[in-house]
């Protein structure tokens, strides 16, 4: 298992490979308002917005 830190986009303990941290940091990034909107929402005991998942791009 894996923790997230929303705040520093690290995870605990990192057990990833490099590249997938890598992509989980980007695409944190991209979608950082709607996830803390989410966790705002989460708080509050509402229902959670969808968040696009990354898409892997294949050559």
């Amino acid at each position: 298992m894996w923790y997230l830190s929303s705040e520093t986009a690290k995870f605990f303990p990192a057990r990833f490979h490099k590249e997938r941290r890598r992509l989980v940091r980007a695409w944190i990034e991209l979608h950082r308002d709607e996830l803390m909107a989410d966790w705002q929402l989460a708080l509050e005991g509402q229902q959670l917005f969808n968040i696009e998942p990354h898409q892997v791009m294949r050559p």
